[in-house]
């Protein structure tokens, strides 16, 4: 086996070669430990691949390189026998490197046209669908990840007991309780959905089916001229990509809720941006008493870090207010997986594709007026106040 200190030399060496946005150096660099020049090895991804790997950009050309290694076994020609480890421990070496690189991009796909004008809504979204959600945000510079993990900047086991300590820790626990302490909204999930749409500070994300819906909260701020005139907006898309998903992956009854956020609900938040092979990082652990206990997770080997980073989902479709039903409004929940900060690995699911469609500065007044226009009804304002739109 390679040591720590080779395999970190030679991470050091494919960070480099990645730096110099130069994707013939990156294969040179490729090369020098295989049997086949550069040019060979083009030609093989792209007759096994079917897709031309030097149009792509640099991060999405490393992308698709080793998604073909990992999903098709390619390594025995890739790295051959030149080199004086064994295939399988350089490959080891690349695979870490790749996804190190890779996941400062989020995993998500772009899509290859921006959202310009609605028009595209008739052709491509109107028909809401089970399995295919959205979210807009504001500024296309923000992740998407549970509120309740925003500048947490501490290591820690985000379950129900764990939010049960931030609530009690920020003082929302003790106002909650004030307020709903002689009425029925009792139970974990309307506690956590109540306080997601009063103050985003939950474990929960908001989507829509609608994206129509989504865009419009990507256009939510045109009163912040400094940030609407200048900065791009994104509209996020969850696509299943089985034509008939496990429909364990959504719940529609509050009491399924209450039981899937007190027993199954788990993410390891780690306070740093990247990992390291063979580093033990310590999280805060909650009991249900309140007692602080210490978890230790290690990232020994790339299965065992791409199995903790590979996060799990759970849609919640349980409207708990007019306004969640007019924004046609689902929750994500992520459980089973490591958060690096706000940072979601979310492509290493494998049953789910997810895209960003850029709303450029330019076109967001243009779409904004074409959405008050054809789609009055999902409007920012209806949206935050469904009554609203009938009482014009």
């Amino acid at each position: 086996m390679i040591s720590n200190e080779q395999r970190i030399g030679f991470f050091k060496k494919m960070s480099l070669a990645s730096k110099d946005e130069d994707k013939k150096g990156f294969l040179k660099y490729i090369g020098s430990f295989s049997q086949h020049n550069e040019k060979e090895i083009i030609a093989f991804f792209n007759n096994h691949l079917n897709q031309d790997l030097i149009t792509l950009s640099l991060e999405r050309f490393i992308y698709v390189y080793f998604n073909g290694i990992l999903k098709h076994d390619y390594s025995s020609f890739v790295f051959g026998s030149a080199t004086s480890f064994s295939p399988g421990e350089m490959f080891e070496i690349l695979k870490y490197s790749f996804v190190f690189k890779i996941y400062n991009t989020g995993f998500i796909l772009w899509r290859d046209d921006e959202l310009k004008n609605s028009a595209k809504y008739d052709r491509e979204f109107q028909k809401e669908n089970n399995f295919v959600f959205y979210r807009g945000q504001a500024s296309i510079e923000w992740l998407m990840a549970p509120s309740v993990i925003r500048g947490l900047n501490q290591n820690i086991i985000l379950d129900d007991n764990g939010y049960y300590h931030l609530l009690k820790a920020t003082g929302l626990l003790e106002k909650y309780e004030i307020v709903f302490k002689d009425t029925n909204v009792k139970g974990a999930y309307k506690r956590y959905a109540f306080l997601q749409h009063a103050c985003s500070y939950s474990p929960l994300i908001d989507l829509t089916s609608n994206h129509v819906v989504a865009t419009s909260f990507a256009l939510s701020n045109p009163n912040s001229f400094n940030d609407f005139y200048n900065c791009d907006s994104v509209v996020f898309t969850i696509e299943a990509r089985s034509n008939v998903p496990d429909k364990g992956m959504v719940i529609e009854s509050i009491e399924e809720a209450n039981t899937f956020l007190k027993t199954r609900m788990k993410i390891k938040v780690l306070n740093e941006s990247y990992v390291c092979f063979g580093k033990s990082y310590t999280l805060k652990r909650y009991d249900s008493l309140g007692q602080e206990n210490n978890e230790t997770i290690t990232f020994n080997t790339f299965d065992e870090m791409l199995k903790q980073l590979k996060p799990s989902f759970m849609f919640i479709k349980c409207p708990t207010n007019d306004r969640m039903i007019y924004q046609r409004g689902l929750f994500l929940v992520l459980y089973d997986c490591v958060a690096l900060k706000t940072k979601i690995l979310y492509d290493l699911n494998p049953k789910f594709i997810f895209y960003k469609t850029r709303i450029s500065c330019n076109h967001k007044r243009t779409l904004l007026e074409q959405i008050k226009r054809d789609y009055n009804h999902f409007t920012y304002h209806h949206l935050m106040s469904p009554y609203s739109y009938f009482n014009e």
